[in-house]
């Protein structure tokens, strides 16, 4: 890293740190591996590259006229993914301690607020601790709080598209989303005897028990972000239009950046956004079902759901920034 430093050019450690940061993910053990960095950091850095306008699409959509637009690059998040890990471990600290402490007196209401503001897989381990839930509730409140970070939704893809609004509207429609896919959920699942859960006692999480599990899953993240970022790299020999969609289902932050990056209308890229976030990708399904409660749902009726809910949110996007474009227009000309 030193003799790059000195020739002025990133080293293959710098050029993987920049990459991780882009979710504000320091994959320490890739840095350990450095027999596999330099081989595999260039594909993962690597783009599919659509020729810019010249014009800023977003200028009428947030109102203003910049030019021409920054298209979204690995690093450029705008400071928003940066803040997601870090903020993630605290939050699940200090949740995992109030769940445990309000048992089964807590609301569902509640419960998927905390869900929704820590993003997957927050709800999954806090519904893990609320194990004498009802089925239907619980698989009600799985669905919906399989949702990504409100940050990452908001501030990374807002600067992506340059646009604070767009990513408003992706964390409104992700979010709608869920709720919508989660209460489908609880009216087509049926109560039987063997879908009981048992009631079981929840005693009080102690600071050292809530950091530790916490931390288990601050490296399940991490784990699964890497090794679905690996594969995705596989795809580098595919043509950009196969490459862009698979590499989307399986870790949906790879995708993102280029779905950004297309040479499409706006209203188009915010939809397609918050289908794929809505959607999750293979890591975020497989954080999810790995803290999940046992026995809660199939893997297929699992990817059933997740696919719903990224149906609903990007039909709702789409119809939100089309009424979005369409009164500014209007307030415009009047």
């Amino acid at each position: 890293a030193r003799v790059h430093q000195r020739e002025g050019v990133e080293s293959p450690v710098q050029q993987a740190v920049a990459v991780n940061h882009e979710e504000g993910v320091f994959h320490g053990f890739l840095l350990l591996s450095p027999s596999i960095v330099p081989s595999r950091m260039k594909l993962v850095n690597r783009r599919i590259s659509f020729p810019q306008k010249g014009r800023d699409e977003n200028a009428d959509f947030a109102g203003r006229d910049d030019g021409a637009a920054a298209p979204a690059r690995a690093g450029d998040d705008g400071g928003g993914g940066r803040s997601v890990m870090p903020g993630l471990f605290p939050y699940l600290t200090l949740s995992q301690m109030l769940v445990s402490r309000c048992g089964r007196d807590m609301q569902p209401g509640l419960l998927m607020l905390l869900g929704w503001c820590g993003g997957s897989p927050t709800g999954a381990r806090l519904l893990a601790m609320q194990g004498s839930r009802p089925h239907r509730e619980q698989k009600a409140l799985a669905v919906s709080c399989a949702t990504m970070s409100p940050m990452f939704l908001l501030g990374t893809i807002g600067s992506w598209l340059n646009s604070r609004i767009a990513g408003a509207i992706v964390l409104l429609s992700v979010l709608a989303g869920g709720c919508c896919a989660g209460r489908l959920a609880k009216r087509w699942t049926r109560v039987t005897s063997a879908e009981k859960v048992p009631e079981a006692a929840l005693s009080p999480v102690s600071f050292a028990r809530a950091v530790e599990d916490s931390a288990r899953t601050m490296l399940l993240v991490c784990g699964t972000m890497t090794m679905l970022r690996v594969f995705a790299t596989l795809t580098d020999f595919l043509p950009d239009a196969m490459r862009l969609p698979l590499t989307t289902l399986l870790e949906v932050t790879t995708g993102a950046v280029t779905i950004a990056n297309l040479p499409a209308p706006l209203p188009l890229r915010i939809a397609l956004l918050s289908a794929a976030t809505g959607f999750g990708g293979c890591a975020v399904i497989m954080q999810n079902r790995a803290l999940y409660p046992q026995g809660l749902m199939r893997l297929g009726e699992q990817l059933a759901w997740q696919a719903l809910h990224g149906v609903i949110s990007g039909a709702l996007a789409l119809g939100i920034a089309l009424l979005e474009i369409c009164n500014r227009k209007f307030v415009m000309d009047s």
